[in-house]
């Protein structure tokens, strides 16, 4: 396969003119314009912002509730209730979040949240 003479040129015409169109433009004042792809790239180089830390709960008012196995009606098996923290309300009760409890097929079983007795008294998530 031979390539003709007026391919050949205007292959040479592309591959020197790319370097000189490259450069960015200039606008009045002798400014710059930056590239698209140059901005693209410092902006996704730029360093993530940093989040605030959370505040620890005040000592006392949040209650840890380990992992825990318990026992659902309508369940075959024990449900695996994940560990979360509760709000102590009082020495016998606590607000329990919203949890998902998977059983051993692996579905997901949710728990509505509520007031419940502390932790150590239920055997309930």
């Amino acid at each position: 396969m031979r390539l003709r003479p007026a391919v050949l040129v205007g292959a040479l015409v592309l591959l020197t003119a790319a370097p000189a169109s490259a450069q960015a433009p200039s606008i009045p004042g002798g400014l710059r314009q930056q590239d698209p792809l140059d901005a693209l790239r410092d902006s996704t180089r730029r360093p993530l912002p940093t989040v605030p830390s959370r505040p620890a709960p005040p000592a006392g008012r949040q209650v840890w509730v380990p992992d825990r196995h318990v026992t659902v009606p309508g369940v075959a098996g024990p449900v695996h209730v994940p560990g979360h923290w509760e709000r102590r309300i009082s020495d016998r009760e606590v607000y329990a979040p919203p949890l998902v409890g998977v059983t051993p097929d692996g579905l997901g079983v949710y728990f509505p949240p509520g007031v419940r007795p502390v932790p150590e008294l239920r055997q309930s998530p």
